[in-house]
């Protein structure tokens, strides 16, 4: 059930995500795997973060981030905190108006994932921090944190990585006014998709 959310969250089909992530975390509560059932609360609470239309849902979706954290802090599992932590900030972006919160704690997933040496939660998480970094209209920001994205994106052959991230920085450059090299990079991003 773990990987049908991954696969569907990949396939942009949140709510069949969703469902999958909370079947999955039944059946983690049940085989008693802690650090399991705190990494898929997780992916859960992310997605919820996405789907979440209500101050209800993001609640919800936060408070199962905050688990995740807590149980994988409690187990010394980095990689679960991270995904608890990506989950967090999802939470608190998905809230919009201060998205100090939010930086903070992306900026802490990303510290996480470099720890574990893990190259394509650093990519996303530098991902993440580039659409906070637009939000908050620091585009010098923004443009580092897609541009190191798309650097690690490259290194590790993530195609679908790269084009969202050159699509996020053509959107970067549209809000700059530079039409021109916002076009260009667009056609990149669905160049560096057209193989897949």
């Amino acid at each position: 059930a773990q990987g049908l959310g991954a696969t569907y969250h990949e396939l942009g089909l949140l709510t069949q995500s969703r469902d999958a992530y909370a079947e999955a975390l039944v059946f983690a509560a049940r085989s008693g795997d802690r650090l399991l059932e705190a990494g898929i609360r997780g992916d859960l609470g992310f997605v919820q973060a996405w789907v979440g239309d209500r101050a209800s849902a993001l609640d919800q979706a936060e408070e199962g981030c905050r688990k995740a954290v807590m149980t994988a802090e409690s187990l010394g599992g980095l990689r679960e905190q991270a995904k608890g932590l990506v989950c967090l900030g999802e939470v608190a972006y998905s809230r919009g108006g201060n998205f100090e919160p939010a930086l903070a704690i992306q900026q802490r997933a990303e510290s996480h994932w470099e720890r574990i040496g893990d190259r394509s939660g650093v990519a996303h998480a530098r991902l993440s921090l580039g659409y906070l970094y637009t939000e908050m209209r620091r585009f010098g920001d923004a443009r580092a944190a897609f541009d190191g994205a798309r650097s690690v994106f490259e290194s590790i052959g993530d195609r679908r990585g790269l084009a969202i991230t050159l699509v996020a920085d053509a959107r970067l450059l549209e809000r700059r006014g530079e039409y021109q090299v916002s076009l260009q990079t667009y056609e990149r991003a669905c160049e560096s998709l057209a193989p897949i």
